[in-house]
């Protein structure tokens, strides 16, 4: 299993297949390095933003949202961010493919104006403590 990368043994039994299944594909697809654990590339390649595709305005629009590189974010392939711009970005300014798409594949049509773009939830709010609504 070197040629993949270590694994790291406390992972459940969830993140442990999807940890092999990365590590795999950054071995036998991607054919580069890994950094310490299989499923993350190197600095190199997480600069060349392996983990993104490289088309449909995808580097754009992750470039737009995020300037610049961490590694935390673009070379660990067990991230997922990747995954929301990887799958969102092509259809970013395409609201009749993005309706025919979702139609096809949910039975969904969105009704205009609407728009789509990369989010993030922001850090949850501090729970506020009400007086006089305790429970025990």
């Amino acid at each position: 299993m070197s040629s993949i990368g270590l694994q790291y043994e406390h992972d459940d039994h969830f993140k442990a297949a999807a940890r092999l299944h990365q590590s795999a594909y950054l071995a036998k697809v991607l054919k580069v390095g890994f950094d310490r654990y299989g499923n993350r590339l190197t600095e190199w390649a997480g600069r060349a933003l392996l983990n993104y595709y490289d088309g449909l305005g995808v580097w754009e629009a992750l470039r737009q949202r995020y300037p610049t590189y961490t590694k935390s974010r673009d070379a660990d392939m067990l991230r997922s961010e990747h995954i929301t711009f990887n799958l969102f970005a092509p259809l970013i300014g395409k609201p009749e493919l993005t309706n025919r798409l979702l139609y096809r594949i949910l039975g969904v049509e969105l009704l205009p104006p609407y728009q789509i773009e990369t989010e993030w939830a922001p850090k949850p709010a501090t729970p506020q403590i009400s007086r006089g609504h305790c429970s025990r």
